[in-house]
């Protein structure tokens, strides 16, 4: 059953593999581009890439190990892909930063139906060289069932479920569906700790050690990582020898030095070559020096703290960080994965302390395998199963954290937070994981057999197995694909439903048809939530670039957004006619931004190359210039200002004075500032203005100053109640003046029935509505 399980298994990896393969875009992967460059230049046989050049395009990938991109290069190097410069049509503002799961300009290429079925030329050969990587993930699924199957022989329902952990890693059906050498180099890590976990159970053999060495030398093929591979392998053949099978045949130190010289030695012609090759060549053995210089090579080793900082990133990009690692899952998804985690670490926990109950580990006669009683001990085949697994496991535990601590120190020079690098150790973490979740049930086995009713304790560790095979397949149509697909084609009427009516042509080739705010107001340092939907009004061969700004006064940008439209995704040239589609944008307001005042939102489209923009006209012909269509009102998160000096004026029944700053002393070539502060009870009922008056002691008008509030940017139709309103004015006295002192007099009113809003004061309505405030000498 445990074995038709595999299959199962197998079966939904590689259809699993495929969709997410379909659903990625041609080089929508870290580094595919570089990747498939390498793999082309062995198709055309250039030979292996230099390391001290960068003919084959291949950029820092030339100092990987060859094994996978020889493979690919054999699979798809039949096909003619001459046509493969008209694929990499760029996005310009690929790698806009909106957060993990906004899907805005996640792409960095623009995708055509070039790309659809049936393939052809340079997309048939970039599928062929992906189907190898999905050739590799397959060995990887079964390779974990292999050494899941010698740590726990008599549990093969816990093979399957290590499989099955591999199998439904979204990054690594992510990964095992695109052009890289990850998989490659998980499926044959896997495979060589499978073989060194043969050799623990079963005893070294020549005829295994040949096996394990060429496992070994094929893993140094597919990554520099794999060498941590060799220490493992000796460590391999001492734990062999501490628990060698039977007395008849003892594993001495002259048959283990036989055996250790066989695995290194294989391993070494194997594999050994191509770093022998890069020594001699160009005296870089691993070639480090190629990754370093590059743009995200650290010019100083990264700090602890940075690296701890970074850890995060790392796990979320283990289980599903897609695209270029910017698509991610919601964060509540993380957290679950962290839980399934932490219950395998307790489960570990407890497999630990039945262990040492058992006195395994800890009885003299265990460290002594010469003692007689101890050999006795040693072939109790309850007692040996014990000390097996315990060794595998150890060694895959040792596996997983040399490849932690390499990724870590690997991290100290280059900025590489990418979960995909821990994948040579996938298989051991699936039997880990497995192995800790069934370390929560006191059954001796988990079975995957119905056999009647189900049992949660005997059953319970296929409950995140379930979990995970659901998020592996819902993944790529709710998470890879949204992010990027063109927009929905729908007709003008019906993308004009529910908008915020705004028609602008944009030099007879497009129209805006209307816009939508998801809220009209908000907070400095929030973000401003916007639709737009558009339409083609004729065919257009300039891929115009949209943009949008939130401008205040002297067309002060606060916030602003360029783009390609459909969020980087649906360049105009692309638009059909008769057609119209809505985006969703963000847009960052800064946290400086001018509070409280109304932005006029701009949008348009521009040439990005020359600059210039296509002018707008209303539904009149008119020209709209900026095409500004709508406002928002953006206001303080933050406490309140506190004036100098306090007061309490009413102003009708919405507006009160609360406080005010003013220039109390006369400075020469200085004009004197008031600063007032409003307070709306309500909604103003009005569009009144502010009059500052200075007077001299006769009551005569010396200077003033009329002006809506902060300059007409925050006019009081727009208040809300709530809001405090600070609202600066500057005088400057005429050069013959009264002597002083003089005195500020303000209030408000009505340009259009020129009519003063009464004022009520502590003492009472004032009888002029204006209201008297301290005194300038």
């Amino acid at each position: 059953m445990s074995r038709r399980d595999l299959l199962w298994l197998l079966l939904a990896f590689g259809l699993l593999a495929a969709v997410y393969s379909l659903t990625t875009p041609l080089f929508e992967a870290p580094d595919e581009p570089w990747h498939y460059a390498y793999v082309r230049w062995l198709a055309e046989g250039h030979g292996l890439p230099r390391l001290d050049d960068d003919a084959s395009g291949a950029y820092q990938e030339v100092a990987q190990p060859p094994l996978y991109y020889a493979l690919a290069a054999l699979v798809s190097s039949p096909i003619d892909d001459e046509d493969l410069p008209e694929l990499f049509w760029h996005n310009p503002q690929f790698g806009y930063q909106a957060g993990g799961t906004v899907n805005d300009n996640k792409n960095m290429l623009i995708h055509t139906d070039r790309e659809r079925f049936p393939w052809r030329d340079a997309v048939l050969a970039v599928r062929l060289a992906r189907l190898v990587s999905l050739l590799f993930g397959l060995v990887t699924v079964g390779a974990t069932y292999g050494l899941t199957r010698e740590a726990l022989p008599d549990r093969p329902a816990l093979a399957t479920l290590a499989a099955g952990i591999v199998a439904f890693t979204p990054q690594f059906l992510f990964i095992s569906g695109v052009v890289s050498n990850d998989s490659a180099t998980a499926a044959t890590c896997t495979c060589a700790l499978w073989s060194l976990a043969r050799v623990i159970r079963r005893g070294p053999t020549p005829r295994r050690s040949v096996a394990t060495g060429l496992a070994l030398g094929l893993a140094l093929l597919s990554k520099t990582s794999a060498l941590l591979l060799l220490p493992m392998a000796l460590l391999a053949l001492w734990l062999a020898k501490r628990s060698a099978p039977e007395p008849e045949s003892p594993v001495g130190w002259t048959s283990q030095s036989i055996n250790a010289a066989l695995v290194l030695g294989i391993a070494g012609l194997v594999g050994g070559w191509w770093y022998v090759r890069n020594w001699i060549a160009f005296d870089d053995p691993l070639g480090l020096n190629v990754h370093v210089n590059t743009p995200w090579g650290r010019t100083t080793p990264a700090s602890l703290k940075v690296l701890l900082s970074e850890l995060p990133q790392i796990f979320r990009s283990f289980w599903g960080a897609f695209g270029w690692g910017h698509v991610e899952l919601p964060g509540w998804l993380y957290v679950a994965l962290a839980l399934l985690v932490g219950l395998a670490v307790v489960g570990w926990a407890r497999r630990v302390v039945r262990f040492l109950r058992s006195g395994i580990g800890v009885r003299p006669d265990l460290v002594n395998p010469a003692d007689p009683a101890g050999s006795a001990a040693l072939r109790s085949p309850s007692r040996r199963s014990m000390a097996v697994m315990a060794s595998i496991c150890l060694l895959a535990a040792l596996w997983c954290l040399a490849v932690l601590v390499a990724l870590l120190r690997w991290m100290q020079q280059v900025y590489a937070p990418h979960g995909r690098l821990l994948f040579p150790a996938l298989g051991a973490w699936g039997l880990l994981l497995a192995a800790g979740w069934s370390g929560l049930t006191s059954n001796r086995d988990v079975s995957t057999t119905p056999g009647g009713r189900f049992n949660l304790t005997r059953h319970w560790p296929f409950i995140p197995i379930v979990g995970l095979a659901i998020l592996s397949l819902v993944v790529p149509f709710t998470v890879i694909r949204p992010a990027f697909a063109w927009p929905r084609l729908i007709s003008p009427q019906e993308a004009a439903e529910g908008l915020t009516p705004q028609a602008l042509d944009y030099d007879g080739q497009a129209r805006l048809l209307g816009y939508r705010l998801e809220s009209a107001s908000v907070a400095a340092g929030g973000q401003v939530g916007l639709t737009l939907c558009w339409e083609a009004l004729r065919p257009m061969d300039q891929d115009y670039t949209l943009f949008i700004h939130l401008l205040g006064r002297d067309n002060l940008r606060v916030a602003e957004r360029s783009t390609y439209p459909g969020q980087g995704r649906f360049p105009t040239s692309l638009w059909p006619v008769g057609r119209a589609f809505c985006e969703r944008y963000r847009l960052a307001v800064a946290p400086w931004a001018p509070v409280p005042e109304l932005y006029a939102l701009e949008v348009g489209l521009y040439d990005a190359e020359t600059g210039w923009r296509l002018p707008a006209q209303d539904a009149a012909g008119q020209t709209v210039e900026p095409p500004n269509v709508g406002l928002v009102r953006v206001f303080s998160s933050a406490p309140p200002p506190q004036p100098a000096h306090t007061v309490a004026y009413d102003l009708g029944e919405q507006i009160a004075l609360v406080g005010y700053d003013a220039s109390t002393t006369l400075t020469a070539g200085q004009p004197l500032t008031l600063t007032l502060y409003w307070e709306a009870l309500g909604v103003p009922q009005g569009d009144y203005k502010v009059f500052v008056h200075l007077l001299d002691e006769a009551g005569e008008l010396v200077t003033q100053d009329d002006a809506p509030p902060r300059g007409g940017r925050y006019p009081t139709w727009a208040w809300q109640p709530g809001d405090l309103v600070p609202d600066l004015y500057r005088l400057t006295l005429p050069e013959e003046r009264p002597p002083g002192p003089y005195h500020w007099s303000v209030g408000m009113y009505r340009p259009d029935l020129d009519e003063r809003l009464p004022v009520t004061g502590p003492d009472g309505p004032l009888p002029d509505q204006a209201i008297p405030l301290g005194e300038v000498r």
